[in-house]
């Protein structure tokens, strides 16, 4: 009877290493990207843009540092503002590690918001990491009136305004909207670009912009003082920015403050890297994994600092609570930035 029970254990004990062998060999596999190809798409802004910068900077490091060591190639998928990248990636794209996406940072407020089209929720999304934060201002031009804060909540200047439903818009929409300022916003343009240029050539007084973006395609605004920072779309002031006033420093009561968490939130969320919905758990591992070592490799800083692209990389983990802390806003927040950001 021992001897029987005793090879009844040894056989058990056999099973499972057995089992735990294939359950780690399985595991091994389906982080193993050998042989595929991995495409990163980029859905806001053009080719040149700060998320297209980012794109392309990931795509040119990720491989290495993914089990398998992959192809990964980088491809725009413009529509939208990013929205028809984010629904693509929500309903339709392989959920296998192999399309990853660079969404819009204001992906999670056009959900809140009710935006038209998205067809998506950002918390299921499976968020790998960040390049960098950001820091999105607008500008005036050197000879507006219009040269602080103060005098943008007095005098009115036009300022050069994406779609409605982009953050171009929103976000000075939201200064109108909210607390008063007299931006007077010329919609119809594409890009930052085609909107900078528009207020360089005096169709405008001032234009919507990304700090990081800026100091890449035009230090000499910066360093010359061709323009004036107004305002930094955030709840505080960035390190960056310890002179330019933060739109959360306007907030009045507790409601404020709370809907402006909801509506600034894409700041922290900046340049990020997301999976689809449904990525298998060891692959989302894999890839965030790969991502952090990508970040803190010294041939992509290296990289970074030829293009004079500024990194202040996040966790997909840490990027995925802060995604989720704007999908779990209170009720009033949503519906105060809905009364002062949704659909007219």
């Amino acid at each position: 009877m021992r001897r029987a029970s005793r090879a009844a254990t040894l056989a058990l004990c056999a099973a499972m290493t057995i089992g735990a062998s294939a359950n780690a060999q399985s595991f091994k596999e389906a982080q193993s990207f050998k042989g595929k190809t991995i495409s990163i798409l980029i859905g806001p802004g053009t080719a040149g843009s700060g998320y297209d910068l980012y794109g392309r900077l990931i795509a040119r490091h990720l491989g290495r540092h993914l089990p398998g060591e992959p192809n990964v190639v980088a491809r725009n998928m413009n529509g939208g503002g990013g929205l028809l990248l984010a629904n693509h990636l929500y309903t339709t794209a392989p959920r296998d590690g192999t399309e990853l996406g660079v969404i819009a940072e204001i992906a999670p407020l056009s959900e809140a918001l009710g935006a038209n089209g998205v067809r998506y929720k950002s918390a299921e999304f499976a968020w790998i990491g960040r390049a960098t934060t950001s820091i999105n201002v607008t500008m005036t031009w050197k000879t507006s009136r219009v040269k602080t804060l103060a005098d943008a909540l007095k005098y009115p200047a036009p300022i050069a305004s994406g779609p409605v439903g982009g953050l171009a818009n929103q976000m000075p929409a939201l200064l109108v909207a909210a607390f008063g300022a007299k931006f007077q916003l010329v919609q119809g343009y594409d890009s930052t670009a085609a909107m900078q240029l528009a207020m360089m050539h005096g169709e405008t007084e001032g234009s919507f912009g990304d700090l990081g973006a800026l100091k890449t395609t035009h230090p000499d605004w910066l360093r010359d003082g061709l323009v004036n920072l107004i305002v930094q779309y955030s709840v505080e002031r960035a390190p960056d920015l310890p002179d330019v006033p933060a739109v959360g420093e306007l907030a009045r009561s507790e409601v404020d403050k709370r809907f402006l968490e909801v509506a600034l939130g894409g700041g922290p969320i900046g340049r990020p890297l997301v999976a689809p919905p449904g990525t298998p758990p060891d692959i989302v591992a894999a890839l965030r994994a790969g991502f952090d070592a990508a970040m803190s490799d010294p041939e992509l800083i290296e990289d970074a600092a030829r293009a004079n692209l500024p990194l202040s990389p996040m966790s997909g983990a840490r990027l995925q609570e802060i995604v989720a802390r704007i999908a779990s806003a209170p009720a009033t927040a949503v519906a105060r930035a809905r009364e002062v950001m949704g659909p007219k």
